[in-house]
């Protein structure tokens, strides 16, 4: 049952083989990120388009070829699609996410 509830708020995105999530331009991120990282480092990074092209730029300064201008915004869209920025950074406020000792915010 629990697992029909998660489902329901949050459905099934579809991956490619290498665990990226499926779009055209997967399998150029996945050749140019790819060739040094993982696909789990990938995915699990959120930034906006500037974080993204600092990254880009940091990569580049260690190495990587850079991009033509029409892929690397191919490559940005991409991230900034699937791995942009997460709505909710932090949880949200509650009564109940107290230390241990404070288990119920009625008891004092």
């Amino acid at each position: 049952m629990a697992a029909a509830w998660m489902w329901a708020e949050e459905p099934p995105r579809a991956v490619t083989p290498w665990g990226l999530p499926a779009d055209p331009a997967a399998s150029l991120v996945a050749t140019t990120c790819g060739s040094c990282h993982s696909p789990y480092l990938i995915t699990h990074h959120h930034r906006d388009r500037s974080g993204w092209e600092k990254t880009l730029v940091k990569m580049q300064a260690n190495g990587m070829t850079p991009l033509p201008e029409s892929f690397q915004e191919q490559v940005l869209d991409y991230l900034v699609r699937h791995q942009g920025p997460l709505e909710r950074q932090h949880p949200v406020d509650s009564p109940w996410a107290q230390p241990a000792f404070h288990a119920n915010p009625l008891w004092p």
